[in-house]
């Protein structure tokens, strides 16, 4: 049977445009390369730019510099009023740390601790002066007190690190409020330190999460002169099997960290690619990453004082920069729309990507998938954390186009738990309560984060320029399908209890 060749002729025609649409996206992701990645973090992290904080003026410039690139790379402004800058203002919490007390009256003599080397507080509307009584270890579950409690201060021993025992101590706090206790003392292992106090008071000021009563966190060493002067012994106490509440005879504590609150204003930077097909073209496929850090705060033994945020989050935003700047190498774009969206207030419970969510800048539209990105450049080279692939389609996403590319030498494992490892902890949260499927590319172990030695120069680039071109074939893919993302059978329910942890 003879075919045609004029029956032949369209076939070849968009097997031809297939391969040359295939090239132009390989051409857009290989001008990804590492010596712009490099210079983009030690910009954004040197100390020049002071740690970027929310609010400041390093963070105003940085999100001047961030327009600029979108302008560049022929993206559309999607801001304010025309512009590529969204702004927003939010009501932060704020305690001077000149103004928080914690000390000891016992024997006719008061002590005072020292905030940032002996203990660090949480800020409260109120302070407490009074007796104190020893409950036992801080359990996650919360736990049912005895009277003795009530109108005390409660003092529980917390296993381990505090970022570890947040949740644990939680627990704790809503015991001790229900019991009618007026406040409430941590002691930490002995293996904390005077900087692990520091640092902990560095992470406690970032955000200043308001307590319903006085909440301390004190060192093992110093909270031994406490039970040394109620007669008790700190190795027997934490031997204790009872959790009846023991009276620190003797023993006057007082804490105080007066909440105050604050407006503060903050932007979020935004460019939009609009979709070629005009029937998809009103579907947005969000890309985001956290610009700002934590700003100046407490020196280190060195004297270094700038939380310069290279991983944390300046790897992030450059591979967002480098992936906005390949689509603008495009000749086609994609189908469906893109968001490029840099935020800050992640530090400050992810106030810019909330407020995006709430406040969308793209009229009209439908945000149908979130990519996230965040501490991308330390860690094994060859590993790569994708969080969320388990709740919807977006994880099969992400893993056609990393077997698609096996030239970025990349495994994904989903042998993960998002529970525990931080998927409420990044601004894709902020999408999956709005009900939008999102991944998380991050990491578990996470050397130097929130301290001052994230600097550039411990970043590894090259690794940083795979993820960024497998960030790029991602989000490629994810608005080119023809299929929709969607959630999988309870992937929502799931994705939503994991956010919001």
């Amino acid at each position: 049977m003879r075919i045609r060749s004029r029956h032949l002729l369209p076939l070849a025609l968009l097997s031809a445009a297939s391969l040359h649409a295939q090239a132009d996206v390989r051409r857009a992701a290989e001008g990804i390369r590492e010596p712009s990645l490099r210079a983009r973090v030690e910009w954004l992290a040197g100390d020049a730019m002071r740690g970027r904080a929310t609010p400041g003026a390093e963070l105003e410039a940085a999100a001047d510099s961030i327009a600029a690139i979108f302008r560049r790379a022929g993206l559309r402004a999607a801001g304010d009023s025309g512009s590529y800058i969204q702004r927003f203002a939010f009501y932060a919490t704020c305690v001077p740390a000149s103004e928080r007390r914690f000390a000891m009256q016992a024997d006719g003599r008061r002590t005072e601790w020292r905030y940032g080397a002996d203990y660090f507080s949480f800020a409260a509307s109120t302070a407490v002066e009074g007796e104190a009584v020893y409950v036992g270890p801080a359990l996650p579950q919360p736990q049912p007190l005895s009277e003795g409690a009530r109108g005390r201060i409660a003092v529980f021993h917390l296993a381990g690190s505090p970022v570890d025992g947040f949740p644990v101590m939680s627990g704790a706090v809503l015991s001790a409020v229900r019991a009618g206790a007026t406040g409430l003392l941590f002691v930490l292992d002995p293996a904390m330190d005077a900087d692990s106090i520091a640092w902990f008071a560095q992470q406690v000021e970032a955000t200043n999460p308001l307590v319903s009563i006085p909440v301390s966190v004190i060192r093992a060493d110093a909270a031994d002169s406490i039970f040394r002067a109620a007669g008790l012994d700190d190795g027997a106490l934490r031997a204790r099997s009872s959790t009846t509440p023991l009276p620190l005879p003797g023993v006057q504590l007082s804490m105080a960290a007066p909440a105050r609150t604050v407006s503060v204003a903050a932007q979020n930077v935004v460019a939009v690619l609009p979709g070629s097909d005009p029937a998809r073209r009103d579907e947005y496929v969000v890309l985001t990453a956290h610009f700002a850090r934590a700003g100046v705060g407490r020196a280190d033994a060195r004297g270094d004082s700038i939380y310069n945020g290279a991983d944390d989050s300046a790897s992030g935003t450059a591979a967002l920069l480098a992936a906005a700047e390949a689509f603008g190498r495009l000749r086609m774009a994609p189908a469906r729309s893109i968001v490029f969206l840099a935020v800050s207030g992640e530090e400050r419970n992810l106030r810019g990507s909330a407020h995006w969510a709430a406040h969308p800048t793209v009229a009209g539209g439908r945000v149908v998938a979130n990519i996230n990105l965040d501490m991308r450049g330390r860690n094994a080279p060859g590993t790569l954390t994708v969080l969320g692939q388990e709740y919807s389609s977006l994880g099969e996403t992400v893993a056609r186009a990393n077997a698609a590319h096996p030239e970025l030498g990349f495994q994904l494992p989903s042998d993960v738990d998002d529970a525990l490892h931080g998927f409420a902890r990044g601004d894709h949260a902020s999408f999956v309560r709005a009900g939008v499927p999102a991944l998380f590319l991050t990491a578990l172990d996470r050397p130097d984060d929130h301290h001052v030695t994230d600097d550039p120069m411990r970043l590894n680039t090259e690794k940083l320029t795979r993820v960024a071109r497998l960030l790029f074939y991602t989000v490629h893919a994810a608005a080119s399908e023809p299929a929709l993302i969607g959630w999988y059978a309870g992937g929502q329910a799931r994705a939503l209890e994991a956010a919001t942890r």
